[in-house]
């Protein structure tokens, strides 16, 4: 399913979004934390966290080239879920917290799941717990990237380690350039990454 196939439970202009965004912006992760795990529902529910489609909002400022009739038909949409948020930023007990309540551990409405999140930003613990929830190690995000392509820093050596533990293919091909994480790895010098 592409990204705009999915109807947001939540979208951009609603009053929870507006207040996950602020959160997210001043970087209260104790907002962020409760907002996801107390006041989100369903646990699965897609968030549309940005949409640039200037069809939906009448009053939107246009720019130039878009009142000449030169412009895109497309536009830029961000979708996630609960999870992926909570994944992203690190929040193991609200990983956990929302596993327990049936999330989808491989649920991707905006092109990456929960694991491609969580080794994004290196956390170890959040990759093992969704692994343990049966997370799908080579996952294929909207770019053709499995969460092993995505472990891109010394602080992901523990979640490469955790999806190699969890039968991650070394040798998948992803992206434009169709590398695999070993070359990844290499790339950036990840010699760790690479034994």
């Amino acid at each position: 399913m592409s990204n705009s196939d999915y109807l947001p439970d939540y979208p951009l202009n609603s009053d929870l979004v507006k207040r996950l965004k602020s959160a997210l912006d001043a970087k209260d992760e104790e907002r962020v934390r409760d907002l996801i795990c107390t006041e989100i529902t369903p646990v699965d529910a897609v968030i549309e966290l940005a949409n640039d489609d200037w069809m939906k909002d009448p009053s939107a400022q246009l720019p130039t080239g878009m009142l000449l009739g030169l412009w895109t038909l497309e536009y830029k949409r961000e979708l996630t879920t609960p999870l992926c948020i909570a994944a992203a930023h690190g929040h193991t007990a609200c990983v956990r917290h929302l596993l327990g309540r049936g999330a989808d551990p491989d649920a991707s409405p905006g092109g990456r799941g929960a694991l491609h999140e969580a080794c994004l930003g290196g956390h170890t613990a959040c990759v093992r717990l969704l692994l343990q929830h049966r997370a799908d190690p080579d996952l294929l995000s909207a770019e053709g990237l499995a969460p092993l392509h995505l472990c891109r820093t010394a602080a992901s050596l523990g979640c490469a380690q955790a999806l190699l533990e969890h039968g991650a293919s070394v040798q998948r091909v992803g992206g434009t350039g169709r590398d695999t994480p070993l070359h990844v790895a290499a790339q950036r010098g990840l010699d760790e990454h690479a034994r």
